[in-house]
């Protein structure tokens, strides 16, 4: 039986999926339909493969799970529907879309369940379930799913295109923000929550510490895996099923993660990975608003964040794409990869906690205006430097490479039209000069670095615990 396999690399770690759950298997099997290669007979066939798959491991889980039992039930019916739909369509094409639509439904119900089973830090805190490598096996039904419902989804197309037509004008940006913000944010949230390990504190043991990161850590692999139904092909009726799914395991995120933050309070590096979390679950909120089409006054998004912090969160969340590239084949160390695990460490922990000072109007000076100015410049270049016809699987991790690399430009060019008067003014030099650069010696932390995130405020909250609305910050950008 196929389980992801777990990779882990200097700046990230994740799941790497395999038969069924993976995303070549989904991608081949639908360009196949596509370009007549494969009946739709054999395609629905396939599907069904995957669904016994998915019924095999729910029976499997549900032994040492009863909250899994209902799942077997469902699947099956699934598989009937599927069934039905095979023979009637070689006879009949009559309502052939409405009948994949409803599956595609009970799909939803099935993903809806599945992850919230699978999110639970109870579960998830228990040795013999984690021995048992249970969690992975839930992973894999939710990577079964969600190939699932995109094959259907295909299918649909395939059988009637004027029927399953949208409009993807405004998606072609707003899927691409979606992943990158998703990305910023699930990455600075498990980095803040390393601040937990390194805690002095014996209020909490550190195997309970381990164990909410790895909780956390598996939901957000489980959000990655959801969050490949964003698909500019998806037609409108469904794409709010898959935002809710992604709410869902994003809250469970914010739930799990706040037990072990009060233990961060003194730390400010971990507190400003904090607050980019919070900025990148904001822009995310946007971003699906666009994407569902929802109107502004039904929007509850907080007000988003200005240019600069926007292009910035754009700029991590593309880059780290493409080191998860890296780092899910196993080549982690390679100096694109090296390089681009850099520049999100600059970005992340010397770059955005400045911008985000002198947004919430904090008095920043020259120096710190040149500094963010030159950390850009230092970035720029070092990715300059990486060939992107060059990058592991070229073909996606290019165009990552492009988006990341017009990100970059922009906040640069934000940032100096926010603090155009203070560029006018000569740079005093600094009395301790070692910083995060983007050299080799940036993988060591250094003591200046600490001192800089401590010393940096961390942006204030409202009572609900949610960042400061924009409003209240410098709006010069």
């Amino acid at each position: 039986m196929h389980t992801p396999r777990i990779f882990t690399s200097k700046s990230d770690s994740g799941y790497c999926y395999s038969g069924t759950a993976s995303t070549a298997y989904r991608d081949t099997l639908c360009a196949e339909l596509k370009a007549g290669s494969i009946s739709r007979d054999d395609f629905l066939g396939n599907l069904q493969e995957c669904l016994r798959e998915l019924r095999g491991i729910f029976d499997r889980v549900s032994q040492v799970d009863s909250d899994v039992t209902d799942l077997v039930a469902r699947t099956a019916y699934i598989e009937s529907l599927v069934e039905i739909v095979r023979i009637e369509s070689s006879v009949l094409e009559e309502d052939l879309v409405g009948k994949l639509r409803n599956i595609v439904q009970h799909l939803y119900d099935t993903l809806h369940v599945c992850a919230a089973v699978t999110c639970n830090k109870d579960k998830l805190r228990n040795p013999e379930f984690v021995e048992r490598e249970t969690h992975l096996q839930m992973a894999q039904a939710c990577g079964i799913i969600v190939n699932s419902i995109a094959m259907l989804n295909c299918c649909a197309q395939v059988a009637d295109s004027q029927a399953t037509a949208v409009d993807t004008g405004c998606d072609t940006a707003v899927i691409p923000a979606i992943n990158a913000s998703l990305s910023t944010h699930l990455h600075a949230k498990c980095a803040a929550m390393l601040g937990c390990l390194k805690s002095e504190t014996r209020a909490v043991s550190r195997e309970h510490r381990k164990a909410v990161l790895r909780a956390v850590r598996h939901y957000a692999e489980i959000a990655r895996k959801v969050a490949e139904l964003f698909d500019p092909d998806m037609v409108p009726c469904f794409r709010h099923r898959t935002e809710n799914c992604l709410n869902m395991i994003l809250d469970a995120v914010e739930s799990d993660a706040t037990e072990c933050e009060a233990m961060l309070r003194r730390d400010g590096k971990s507190l400003m990975r904090l607050s980019l979390a919070t900025e990148a679950r904001i822009a995310l909120c946007h971003n699906l608003d666009q994407y569902v089409r929802k109107s502004e006054a039904v929007s509850t998004a907080q007000p988003c964040a200005t240019v600069c912090i926007n292009a910035l969160i754009q700029t991590v969340g593309n880059l780290l794409r493409v080191y998860r590239e890296y780092a899910a084949s196993g080549e982690g160390e390679h100096s694109f990869a090296c390089s681009i695990g850099r520049c999100i460490q600059v970005i992340r922990d010397n770059v955005y906690p400045r911008v985000s000072s002198h947004e919430c109007g904090e008095a920043i000076g020259a120096h710190v205006a040149h500094k963010v100015c030159l950390r850009l410049c230092e970035v720029s270049n070092e990715l300059e430097n990486i060939m992107p016809e060059l990058l592991v699987n070229t073909r996606i991790s290019s165009e990552w490479y492009r988006m990341a690399m017009c990100n970059l430009a922009e906040a640069s060019s934000a940032w100096k039209s926010a603090t155009e008067a203070y560029l006018h003014v000569p740079e005093q030099p600094e009395p301790s000069p070692s910083e995060p650069s983007t050299s080799a010696q940036a993988l060591a932390c250094t003591s200046s670095e600490l001192e800089d995130a401590q010393v940096l405020a961390y942006r204030p909250r409202t009572p609900s615990g949610d960042i400061e609305p924009p409003s209240k910050r410098s709006r010069s950008a």
